[in-house]
């Protein structure tokens, strides 16, 4: 990515940027400043959406999502999937956004998604402007069963092609144990 796309995009996702990110980090995990100053190594053809973020992102700098050291070891499990191969530096993003979506269960923020209109509009509406400032896509990832289904039910988005990998937030070691598999890289 060159310097004038990487700010247009910054500049584009405004406040709501905290709540995408980008598949690098340091070996502080956390360092989103790091994104800056490596903006080279970024690319759009591959986009993967989660369903919300584990705690509220607003007024947080830009690209804090999945650079949340507090969720254990999630951090750790994406950086050594991603890192070193065609993923890395690929955007990362939730399907649901704002204060009021943050949960650590799909269920509750499910519940929320469902009974919110207002809430549930502003997500969309902010996604598609994702989407449109990120450009062609070649494929998207879920992250789960509950995002695909989410993300079917909004039109705009529905012609990306996608695919459902295992949540990294999966039991034990079963996230690197299948996504490299379902991902189709082998381990670094």
């Amino acid at each position: 990515m060159d310097a004038e796309r990487y700010k247009t995009l910054k500049k584009t996702l405004g406040a709501w940027g905290a709540w995408g990110s980008w598949a690098l980090w340091d070996k502080d995990l956390n360092n989103t400043a790091f994104i800056d100053a490596s903006y080279r190594k970024l690319k759009t053809d591959y986009v993967f959406v989660g369903l919300n973020a584990s705690k509220n992102l607003a007024g947080e700098p830009a690209w804090t999502n999945y650079h949340l050291t507090h969720r254990g070891s999630s951090e750790k499990k994406l950086s050594r999937v991603f890192t070193g191969t065609k993923f890395e530096g690929s955007y990362m993003t939730d399907i649901m956004k704002g204060k009021d979506f943050t949960s650590t269960g799909s269920a509750a923020a499910l519940e929320k998604w469902k009974n919110n209109e207002a809430l549930r509009n502003e997500s969309i509406k902010f996604l598609q402007k994702e989407f449109k400032a990120l450009g062609k896509v070649k494929m998207v990832y879920f992250f789960g069963k509950a995002v695909c289904c989410l993300w079917h039910g909004i039109p705009e988005l529905r012609s990306c092609p996608a695919k459902i990998i295992t949540h990294f937030a999966a039991f034990g070691n079963a996230f690197e144990k299948n996504v490299y598999g379902e991902l189709g890289i082998e381990k670094p």
